[in-house]
């Protein structure tokens, strides 16, 4: 028996991910992690387990997987995986983005060309409560369906309380290709409450 968080969003057994993965930070928080092997034998065994979740649990997405192995070696691990949401018993409520600019969630820009994120990220309690918040700007290419973080993080320290203004510009690397890309603008919370992206279709031009 394995849990184990799936904060970088990993895959299994072929199994697809989400499109962003939420960059990690230093934490206060407990990340759930259990691995429990037990030797079986004959043809039937009952297996009855209780799980305790750490009272201070880091929320968000976890792999619970049950792999059961014969005296040969035969098992079946695509099929023994599942998803599991766990949520803070202090705090269930995820955090909110609200965006000033870019004014619009479509258009388009040349390599080289700046684009300005102004706005909020707001929470009912501190955002720095647990250690995980945290800001930052991420870009897929849809033409190959890639994701990357890019530089701009900004992890909420003890000075962040229920609001963190952000206001930062974002330089289009020379290195890309050109073609289109969707940004996603992303936060979460103290314990790891995840908001609702904010999405940029951005075509990059020369």
């Amino acid at each position: 028996m394995d849990i184990h968080n799936n904060f970088d969003c990993h895959g299994h057994g072929g199994g697809s991910a989400p499109a962003v993965a939420v960059p990690n930070v230093e934490n206060l928080t407990t990340d759930w992690t259990l691995l429990d092997i037990q030797d079986l034998s004959g043809t039937t065994t009952p297996v009855k387990r209780t799980l305790q979740v750490p009272q201070n649990v880091t929320a968000g997405l976890y792999h619970f997987q049950i792999q059961v192995i014969d005296e040969s070696g035969n098992d079946n691990p695509a099929a023994n995986f599942f998803a599991l949401k766990i949520k803070n018993p202090l705090d269930d409520l995820s955090p909110t983005i609200t965006v000033e600019q870019p004014s619009i969630s479509s258009f388009s820009v040349k390599k080289g060309d700046t684009i300005q994120f102004k706005g909020k990220v707001t929470d009912d309690r501190s955002l720095s409560d647990g250690g995980n918040g945290v800001l930052f700007l991420a870009y897929t290419d849809l033409s190959s369906g890639n994701t990357f973080t890019t530089n701009k993080v900004f992890v909420f320290d003890e000075n962040v309380d229920k609001t963190f203004d952000y206001d930062f510009e974002y330089t289009i690397p020379q290195t890309l290709t050109t073609g289109n890309y969707r940004y996603s603008l992303g936060a979460n919370d103290g314990v790891r409450n995840v908001a609702s992206f904010q999405f940029f279709d951005v075509e990059v031009t020369n």
